[in-house]
C-alpha cells in the first residue's frame, strides 16, 4: 500500500490532525520496511514532530522498535538528543527508562549522543534505569 500512495505522488511530507507525518506513524508502530520506503524519498524530514513534539526517533526509542531506530540513526541529519519540550526524556533516557537495552546500545553507538543529558528532575538515563531496575541498562550506561 504505502509503495502505491509513494507511486501515486502522496505529499511524504503530508501531516495528519494530530500532527503525525507517515514517517512518524511508521516509527511509533516500528514498520521498518514502510520506513525504508519513506526515508530516501525527497523531502522527507525526519526530525518532524508530532503535535506533542515528539520526533519519530523519540517515539520509536520510547516504544523500543529496534530497527526503526537503527534506520533513525542511519539518516543524515538526525537530531540524537531532542526532547519533546526541552524538560522531558531524549531518546536515550526513554529507552533506558523502559529497558530497552537493544535500542540503548544503539544510541550510545552514535558519536553525538549526550549520555549526561539530564530530564527535569535532574535525572540522567543512568539514574532513570537504577529507579526502574533495569540493571542491565544501567550498567551499559556506566
Amino acid at each position: 500500500v504505502a509503495r502505491k500512495l509513494l507511486e501515486c505522488g502522496i505529499e511524504v511530507g503530508s501531516i495528519s490532525h494530530d500532527g503525525q507525518t507517515p514517517l512518524f506513524v511508521a516509527a511509533s508502530c516500528g514498520n521498518a520496511p514502510v520506513m525504508k520506503l519513506l526515508l530516501p524519498q525527497p523531502g522527507i524530514d525526519a526530525n518532524t514532530p508530532d503535535g506533542d513534539g515528539q520526533t519519530p526517533l523519540l517515539i520509536a526509542a520510547t516504544k523500543g522498535h529496534e530497527e526503526a531506530v537503527r534506520l533513525l540513526l542511519s539518516h543524515p541529519g538526525v537530531i540524537v538528543n531532542v526532547t519533546k519540550d526541552g524538560n522531558s526524556g531524549t531518546p536515550l533516557t526513554m529507552a533506558a527508562m523502559n529497558g530497552y537495552d537493544k535500542v540503548v546500545r544503539l544510541l550510545l553507538d552514535h558519536p553525538d549522543i549526550n549520555v549526561n543529558y539530564e530530564t527535569g528532575y535532574s535525572f540522567t538515563a543512568v539514574v532513570w534505569a537504577v529507579i526502574n531496575r533495569h540493571e542491565v541498562v544501567a550498567r551499559m550506561l556506566v
